[in-house]
């Protein structure tokens, strides 16, 4: 499964993690990147926590399947969509989400190895 880290504050995302499949038979993961509110509580005046920088996300890879893209979606005064690099090691594909603002939404394009 996904695996989150970020070595500036913590990121709620294991409930957030959904698989689907398009009209078209092409599997995407979804996944959630929540920053948790500073308190128990989220009260007037809303402190925000800060944005956290180079969040990592690896995927592991299996004998069928392989990340062919991955998606980060932003919607912070408007949508932004951008294509993240990614790095295939032997065991995993690695991600760097540059900057998490409290929410932001990876999809992950799966397909076949064959």
């Amino acid at each position: 499964m996904i695996d989150v880290r970020s070595l500036d504050g913590e990121i709620w995302w294991p409930y957030y993690v959904y698989r689907c499949k398009t009209q078209g038979g092409t599997e995407l993961l979804i996944v959630h990147l929540v920053q948790p509110p500073p308190g128990e509580r989220i009260t007037p005046p809303l402190e925000l926590p800060p944005p956290l920088e180079n969040v990592q996300v690896r995927y592991p890879l299996t004998p069928t399947k392989k990340v062919t893209c991955v998606w980060h979606l932003v919607a912070r005064y408007s949508l932004r969509a951008e294509v993240l690099p990614l790095s295939a090691g032997d065991e995993t594909v690695s991600i760097t989400v540059p900057k998490l603002n409290q929410w932001a939404i990876l999809v992950v394009e799966l397909g076949s190895r064959y």
